[in-house]
């Protein structure tokens, strides 16, 4: 820029010092510089128009010859212009380059605006959901997805779930999509096919159940005459030596028994999406039904059991599973925590949710077993967990049965200083407020407003 304002002074003064010197020979000086004045500005205009048309024309041929001033900024546009040019292509090419990656992907994906209006689609989305493009495009994705969970998916903004709906395009097929944000301004809805995956469930599920209810029947009439020989055993109506396998029998057909009730509830709730049947649960009245059952599972063994429970909470929920998720807890820390120890039960609720908690004083569990624990029939130890006879379904069943609530199960443990389930339930299955307002921080122990019974 400096060395073509160098021109423009040069040629400025080269003109006036030439009408000057001419002036002074013919005798006409101010003649001669009003002269030399208008040439320049009739250069400038005629420079000003081809650059004025070439800029009209789109800056796509090269700039105009000029000289100076001009020459420089006919330079400076051309150049922009061409690097200008030159991103436009390399960013199209890029977003090409992405689309085709999308494109490519099995799983629907559908751009949507901060209204969750249709700005892109790729060919699986189109295919799932029946998209038509560029048609759609500008649609609210309401209009498409006409599904009463999904809307209310929406309006709850839970982008870390994603939700089963009949597919718009194939009602007889399954989708999951989801909703998640990818900036201020703009989400991204993903779909994916997943009837196959349902339908290998629902005939596992089928098959589950099935065999569980022909089970039954046998399983108990074998432990009711079990119970017949174990009673003839007592009164030495046998010999002694059939008290032993009377007995080993008795225990597996008993195991046997509650593994097919695990099963058959398991196979339940996962059929649900949501509880069977709510009503109105007293917290207070269960708690203490589950202490009481604690108490007898214990037996001789001597736990040390407490109970803390924030009085007069109501929850809306079923009563079965609620009593299934509370028992499996309290039972597994019955079972895994040497005579004497310490097991406590927690009931609170705060601003944010309601808390279950069982803590006890067991072996502890190490920390690569901890994120599989709510697997089915999945044993830290399985030889202990047999003779402990449990069935390893109870934490499934607790996990699951979680799921309905929107809930989530917490797991601290440690070996050699015991473990702690927590249960932590939205607030707004809370239909009855507590007696007395919770100071109760998350993952503390118990208040001064508990309840405490020791044991």
């Amino acid at each position: 820029m400096r060395r073509a304002w160098l021109a423009e002074l040069w040629t400025i003064g080269g003109v006036f010092a030439a009408a000057v010197a001419a002036g002074y020979l013919t005798g006409g000086v101010l003649w001669w510089v009003a002269g030399a004045g208008a040439v320049y500005a009739g250069f400038n205009v005629r420079n000003a128009a081809r650059q004025l048309r070439w800029l009209n024309d789109g800056l796509d041929d090269p700039p105009p010859d000029a000289f100076g001033l001009w020459a420089e900024v006919s330079h400076r546009l051309y150049q922009e212009r061409r690097e200008a040019r030159e991103a436009a292509r390399e960013a199209e090419a890029e977003v090409k380059e992405y689309e085709r990656s999308v494109q490519a992907l099995p799983d629907g994906i559908v751009v949507l605006d901060a209204d969750l209006h249709i700005r892109w689609s790729n060919d699986a989305a189109q295919r799932l959901i029946g998209l038509q493009d560029p048609e759609d495009r500008g649609q609210h994705i309401d209009n498409l997805l006409r599904n009463p969970e999904f809307t209310d998916y929406r309006r709850r903004g839970a982008p870390e779930r994603f939700v089963q709906i009949p597919a718009p395009a194939a009602p007889d097929n399954v989708i999951m999509v989801g909703l998640v944000p990818f900036s201020s301004e703009q989400f991204l809805l993903v779909c994916r096919d997943v009837t196959e995956r349902v339908r290998i469930d629902r005939v596992r599920r089928d098959f589950l159940s099935n065999v569980s209810h022909e089970l039954r029947t046998p399983i108990t009439v074998l432990g009711g005459y079990l119970e017949m020989l174990q009673d003839a055993t007592a009164e030495d109506e046998l010999p002694n030596r059939w008290k032993r396998p009377v007995e080993a029998m008795h225990d597996q057909a008993t195991r046997m028994r509650h593994l097919v009730e695990d099963l058959l509830l398991l196979s339940r709730m996962e059929s649900l999406g949501h509880p069977d049947s709510r009503e109105a649960i007293e917290i207070d009245l269960l708690a203490a039904q589950i202490e009481e059952e604690a108490h007898a599972l214990s037996g001789m063994l001597g736990h040390r059991i407490e109970l803390a429970i924030q009085p007069g909470t109501r929850v809306s929920g079923s009563v079965s599973e609620f009593r299934a998720m509370f028992s499996n807890l309290v039972r597994n820390a019955v079972q895994y925590t040497p005579a004497g120890g310490l097991i406590r039960i927690e009931w609170w609720v705060d601003e944010d949710a309601a808390w279950f908690v069982v803590a006890d004083e067991g072996e502890g569990i190490e920390t690569e077993h901890l994120s599989r624990l709510t697997e089915r029939f999945y044993r830290v130890d399985a030889g202990r967990s047999r003779e402990a006879g449990g069935t390893g379904l109870g934490l499934a069943i607790v996990k699951h049965a979680l799921v309905h609530y929107d809930g989530e199960l917490e797991i601290e443990s440690e070996p050699g200083r015991g473990s702690r389930f927590a249960c932590r339930f939205p607030r707004e299955i809370v239909i009855h407020p507590p007696a007395a307002p919770s100071g109760h921080p998350a993952g503390a122990g118990g208040d001064a407003d508990a309840e405490t019974n020791p044991a």
